[in-house]
């Protein structure tokens, strides 16, 4: 493994000592075979809530057989749970390879990213708009349906549904945010900034994710009986985004 490390001042100061902990644990773990951690998302942002938001790791090996990844296992377990850490595994070749599969992945870490030791394996890694717009439908249909199954068994449980619709809430944030990539416009970092985007660029009525952003920072309480017409405005906005994409021509 190349023994030059980078550290940034832009990882949130709350993590920053851990992230490094982690980031020395895991390359004496794995000597040579550690080709890369690349962090990225929230944790680079202001928007960072500890305790709240994942620490998005991007780890790159030279292998990522079986031995390989249960040597890891306890350095993994150690600070997984007490960083929120959210790891995706590749080697240099196979993430090169899953442009096409993962584009949404690869635009996410790609946009806010920095190299807390080894090679960047993202310079020079692009998507394919095709690609990009294939894997937004998908993701979005999925969305749809797991949140109608989850609502048909839950509906009568309000903090379950409220709990429901903030889980959901990250993953769709980004969807917004490939929405806007995949029509060329900027992509703001902030959540109130992707939602006003979101307004003026597609002509949506977003106050459902404004309230919704604003349950998620604890400003906002919401009565019973308003918990099941926020949910109905919200998978209503997801489902007219899906239909968007479904129409969206190249």
């Amino acid at each position: 493994m190349n023994e030059e490390q980078t550290r940034t001042p832009e990882v949130d100061s709350a993590i920053r000592a851990q992230l490094e902990q982690f980031v020395n644990e895991l390359s004496a773990t794995c000597g040579e075979n550690l080709l890369s951690v690349v962090v990225y998302g929230s944790a680079l942002t202001p928007e960072f809530m500890l305790g709240r938001s994942d620490v998005n790791l991007l780890i790159v090996l030279e292998r990522t057989d079986a031995v390989s990844l249960r040597r890891i296992e306890p350095v993994l377990k150690r600070y997984g749970r007490r960083l929120r850490l959210n790891v995706v595994l590749f080697t240099l070749d196979g993430l090169r390879r899953s442009a096409d599969t993962f584009p949404i992945e690869i635009v996410q870490m790609s946009r806010r990213y920095a190299v807390l030791c080894g090679c960047n394996p993202l310079e020079g890694l692009t998507v394919q708009r095709t690609d990009l717009r294939m894997q937004l439908e998908r993701e979005l249909k999925t969305l749809i349906v797991q949140l109608r199954r989850n609502y048909a068994y839950e509906a009568s449980r309000h903090k379950v549904v409220c709990e429901m619709m903030l889980r959901s809430f990250g993953t769709l944030l980004a969807l917004l945010r490939t929405a806007l990539e995949l029509l060329g416009e900027e992509v703001p970092q902030s959540t109130d900034d992707v939602i006003d985007a979101i307004e003026q660029v597609l002509g949506f009525k977003v106050d459902v994710l404004k309230q919704i952003a604003q349950l998620r920072r604890g400003k906002l309480r919401l009565p019973k009986e308003r918990v099941h017409e926020l949910f109905s405005e919200y998978i209503a906005l997801v489902e007219q985004l899906m239909q968007w994409v479904d129409e969206f021509k190249l």
